[in-house]
């Protein structure tokens, strides 16, 4: 070990410089080796980096087990295999994983006639609508406003409808304004309330959304219409 009493505070500073600068420069020439040694271990295309998420997923890594199931469901790196997906996506979503719950979701629904999926791809879409996925929340709004996997409940399906639509999913808000609408003349602060939802899917350029919202105006009186535009913010024009 360095004595350093023996030295001035200017002849420690150039030590301490130096061995600094010879840090770097052993550093340096470790992670060039290493990176020549390994180099063959390196990823280079989808099918090595499969490999690499598979051993990972066996390992039980939950990000590596999503990946590989996204990879089997979108056919990169090896073909499209729909067990394979759905086996990892279920072990990342067992974990509370979001999009696993989300993309789970999703390939259970596919076939729309196959009852018991649609029940467990219900399950899923909640926990990731729970979880903060706002696509789950209006793909659950469909799925109780259709009965599609659960029983049909207009009011559940307004609920994940409203959900989406607060985080900004221009379908969701569409959807909940027709069921708004549909509440009929009597119900006239839900007629406001659709005229305001489907507004901002017109703003987003929904399909068929400014006939929607041309449609509710007409049931409005002026005074309705003119406090429901007092409502909607600039970002809403």
């Amino acid at each position: 070990m360095i004595n350093f009493s023996f030295y001035s505070k200017k002849e420690v500073f150039t030590l301490f410089i130096f061995f600094r600068i010879l840090s770097v420069l052993v550093f340096c020439v470790f992670c060039f080796s290493a990176s020549n040694a390994s180099a063959e271990k390196i990823p280079r295309t989808y099918g090595d980096a499969m490999r690499w998420y598979e051993k990972a997923a066996r390992g039980g890594h939950t990000r590596a087990q999503f990946l590989l199931a996204y990879m089997h469901e979108t056919g990169k790196g090896r073909p499209y295999n729909y067990r394979l997906a759905v086996k990892w996506y279920t072990h990342a979503a067992k974990k509370n994983h979001a999009r696993a719950q989300f993309r789970l979701g999703m390939l259970l629904s596919k076939n729309t006639s196959n009852t018991a999926n649609l029940k467990k791809a219900a399950v899923w879409y909640e926990k990731a609508s729970k979880n903060g996925i706002a696509q789950a929340s209006f793909n659950l709004g469909v799925f109780f406003e259709r009965g599609l996997g659960v029983k049909k409940d207009l009011s559940k399906a307004k609920e994940f409808y409203f959900s989406a639509s607060n985080l900004g999913i221009a379908a969701a808000q569409f959807n909940l304004g027709l069921l708004l609408a549909a509440s009929g003349k009597e119900d006239r602060p839900a007629l406001v309330q659709a005229w305001l939802w489907l507004s901002r899917a017109k703003k987003q350029k929904y399909p068929n959304a400014k006939e929607a919202v041309d449609n509710v105006s007409k049931q409005l009186t002026a005074f309705e219409l003119e406090e429901a535009q007092k409502k909607l913010s600039p970002a809403d024009y």
